[in-house]
């Protein structure tokens, strides 16, 4: 590293150089820019769902932003095998299965086998646990551990102020 600014100026230009679009297909450029894109891309492979806002209303076809997002699974699912979440949403169970099968027929289309993915319909995530599991597990004692520290508190709903009660208080 004979010459640091050098090496900052060219890495600089490269940086400035990448040029990619975003999601509504103006074109960005720089690293923040690719770090948003990434981010982007990698939120609609977590989410990894498509709502009724992503087809044309009353309709099979997908939307702007329904291909846009549905481009983004299709990379991803051509080598990672994964669930789709298609919403149903108010839709009848008609228009929903021919939404089913267009968003099939264009994943099979891009490249992706039809054992890459599983269409369902409900919660994203899955369909939870019931309230009483969760009340029983709020209830357990809480241990608390980082930085070497470790604290246990009486209940997973109490607040540093009131360790122990297991109530929380709104005013400051």
């Amino acid at each position: 590293m004979k010459y640091p600014a050098l090496n900052l100026a060219v890495l600089a230009l490269l940086l400035g150089a990448c040029v990619v679009n975003d999601p509504m297909g103006q074109p960005r450029n720089g690293a923040g820019d690719l770090l948003l894109g990434a981010s982007m891309q990698r939120a609609i492979v977590t989410q990894s769902a498509l709502y009724p806002y992503h087809f044309v209303p009353d309709s099979a076809e997908l939307n702007e932003l329904g291909l846009n997002d549905l481009s983004v699974l299709a990379i991803h699912l051509r080598d990672h095998a994964g669930s789709l979440l298609i919403s149903r949403g108010a839709a009848s169970k008609e228009l929903h299965d021919a939404r089913v099968r267009a968003v099939l027929a264009a994943l099979e289309e891009s490249g992706v086998a039809k054992t890459m993915v599983a269409v369902h319909d409900g919660l994203p995530g899955g369909d939870g646990m019931p309230s009483g599991k969760v009340v029983e597990i709020m209830k357990k004692p809480l241990n608390l551990t980082g930085a070497g520290v470790t604290s246990t508190v009486s209940s997973a709903t109490s607040t540093s102020g009131d360790a122990g009660s297991g109530a929380t208080d709104a005013t400051p």
